[in-house]
């Protein structure tokens, strides 16, 4: 949930609970008016951005890493299972499935 909008043809930039700029700032009260400044859109789900905008929005964001660190590592994990990361590396996938397997 958050704002969000394009900066490329595959990629979308995402501020979770507000934007601030030299020219303006929008929050959360602002999410329902029209014609946000610079393209940025409201959007209740990263599910219905990603739909909208046809890209898929990074999961990772600052603040939900920081809610994840309150979370226990069974929960992280069971999280990172969820995600599919089509462009990431296979030793990279093969290098965080040895570290959950030293977590269980």
């Amino acid at each position: 949930m958050g704002f969000y909008r394009r900066i490329s043809e595959d990629e979308v930039e995402v501020a979770p609970n507000f934007v601030h700029a030299p020219t303006y700032t929008i929050d959360k009260k602002d999410k329902n008016k029209p014609n946000l400044p610079e393209g940025w859109m409201w959007f209740n789900t990263d599910a219905a951005a990603n739909m909208y905008f046809g890209v898929v929005i990074p999961l990772w964001t600052e603040d939900r890493v920081k809610q994840l660190t309150k979370s226990n590592t069974t929960q992280i994990l069971n999280l990172l299972n969820k995600i599919t990361m089509p462009d990431v590396p296979e030793t990279l996938i093969d290098d965080a499935l040895k570290q959950k397997k030293r977590y269980k």
